[in-house]
């Protein structure tokens, strides 16, 4: 029987892949890593479980913020400020 921390951070790992769909699994599982040694100054291998899972937790807080924050700005403001990084663009290059 698989424990049941181990059951979520695998449910929790595909809750991650979800919200993040163009990064491949090992791209994540390495970013997962990192996280882990600024964390815990401890890489995946030396993790415990539920230090994972907290990492993991973390993690899925930041893109769900991420994420809201995007939907909250709307269409329209990003299309405004990348008209204002080409009018810079075009002022300074050309």
């Amino acid at each position: 029987m698989i424990p049941q921390v181990q059951q979520e951070i695998v449910r929790r790992l595909g809750g991650l892949c979800e919200l993040s769909p163009g990064v491949r699994v090992g791209q994540l599982v390495a970013h997962l890593g990192f996280l882990a040694e600024d964390a815990f100054g401890r890489g995946l291998w030396d993790l415990d479980d539920e230090q994972l899972l907290e990492v993991i937790r973390h993690h899925e807080t930041e893109l769900t913020s991420r994420q809201s924050n995007v939907a909250g700005r709307g269409k329209g403001g990003a299309r405004k400020r990348g008209q204002k990084v080409r009018r810079y663009f075009v002022r300074r290059v050309l």
